[in-house]
């Protein structure tokens, strides 16, 4: 009897037990979706069209994060991890490469693309800094393309360009 009587009295009083409670809906802003644009199996295509590499990006930890997997032809492949936090309004990128590059990046979504610089990295400052962006071109590819800046960010230079297609 005392165990009917606890959750009824509970349930008068307008409290529901922390066990049947529904979790609240994590990562469901449209900031948490603004790169939403990039998932997908992609095979990935220099400005010339020759195919470079393939690439996977998948939604994982309940659509709060987006993680890479990046397979060039001839070199070392690598993977990122990708998430928005609230906090700072802010999208962030964990990359590991297999050349060795180990890089944070951190940045937002405005105007259609989305910009992430790079805060900490394994090259050499004399390296320069890199920013990359990403945007949704028209026929549904994603073109991407890392620059660089040696002075201070004054100037950039565009290091690579790849246009994302889908592939599946």
């Amino acid at each position: 009897m005392r165990r009917l009587v606890v959750p009824m009295m509970l349930s008068l009083l307008g409290i529901t037990p922390v066990a049947a409670q529904k979790p609240a809906a994590a990562c469901t802003s449209p900031a948490h979706h603004a790169f939403d644009f990039w998932v997908g199996q992609w095979e990935v295509t220099d400005t010339g069209g020759h195919v470079v590499g393939k690439s996977t990006i998948e939604r994982i930890a309940a659509g709060c994060v987006i993680t890479e997997h990046w397979q060039p032809f001839g070199s070392p492949d690598g993977a990122s991890i990708n998430w928005y936090t609230v906090d700072d309004s802010t999208w962030h990128q964990q990359w590991v490469g297999g050349g060795g590059w180990i890089a944070r990046w951190s940045g937002s979504f405005r105007g259609g693309v989305m910009t992430m610089t790079e805060t900490e990295s394994s090259l050499p400052a004399a390296a320069g800094r890199n920013r990359m962006n990403w945007t949704l071109l028209p026929d549904g590819r994603v073109k991407q393309w890392q620059e660089n800046s040696k002075d201070g960010e004054r100037t950039w230079i565009t290091q690579f360009v790849g246009y994302y297609r889908k592939t599946g």
